[in-house]
């Protein structure tokens, strides 16, 4: 079981990623914003963070060079609706563990995160 952040400013997303791993067992928080994360993250150990890459104020790419920086052992996925190779490109070389492209099916979801929390043990 891992503890996971998710961060999209859409709340269908945020709900029904929740609900996806929280089938598998893990435990979920949720927050809309970078904002929102920033204050989860300084109060929370988390294994892995799955944030949409676009949110208002601060995107996902800024956010994740923030936690790398904070808490480099914290495995980041990128999630976005609007594919593009140079932001995925920014993603690897900010250090994220994977970049998912919406719409992901629950499937998806699962695996990336057992894959991101497999990782992380072996840390």
């Amino acid at each position: 079981m891992a503890q996971v952040l998710v961060i999209d400013d859409e709340r269908g997303i945020r709900l029904t990623f929740q609900a996806f791993l929280e089938e598998s067992g893990h435990q979920v928080d949720t927050a809309e914003d970078a904002g929102a994360a920033m204050r989860l993250l300084t109060e929370n150990n988390y294994d892995v963070v799955l944030t949409d890459i676009v949110m208002p104020r601060l995107d996902g790419i800024e956010l994740l060079k923030i936690i790398r920086i904070r808490s480099p052992e914290t495995q980041v996925v990128i999630v976005t609706g609007q594919p593009e190779v140079e932001s995925a490109a920014a993603s690897v070389r900010a250090g994220a563990f994977d970049y998912l492209c919406k719409p992901v099916t629950k499937e998806m979801v699962q695996d990336i995160v057992h894959k991101a929390t497999r990782l992380k043990q072996r840390d």
